[in-house]
């Protein structure tokens, strides 16, 4: 079961990179697409419906799957990537979504 009882929507400042450190400590929870990407060597990445793009860091084996609808909660990590591509994010909880 997916609880989403103490967590944010992910909002515009995740699209546009605008986060402050207080913005990292917030949970957030999204609907998205697992999308396989071929850039840089290749990775799975997270496709909102509005267009925002997360780069999971621990996505589970059994959710990489191209064009699975999951819903997550997590936190935006402020790490480096070699991906120019994305949001960092830390998944805490997933679920297939089914609307």
């Amino acid at each position: 079961m997916f609880i989403t009882a103490s967590c944010k929507s992910a909002d515009e400042r995740y699209l546009t990179g605008n986060t402050s450190s207080s913005d990292m400590k917030e949970e957030i929870c999204f609907v998205a697409e697992v999308r396989w990407l071929s850039l840089e060597g290749g990775f799975y990445g997270l496709v909102t419906d509005d267009g925002r793009k997360f780069i999971p860091l621990n996505l589970p084996e059994t959710f990489r799957k191209e064009g699975l609808k999951i819903r997550v909660k997590g936190r935006v990590k402020n790490v480096v990537s070699i991906y120019m591509w994305g949001i960092p994010f830390e998944i805490y909880e997933i679920d297939v979504y089914s609307p």
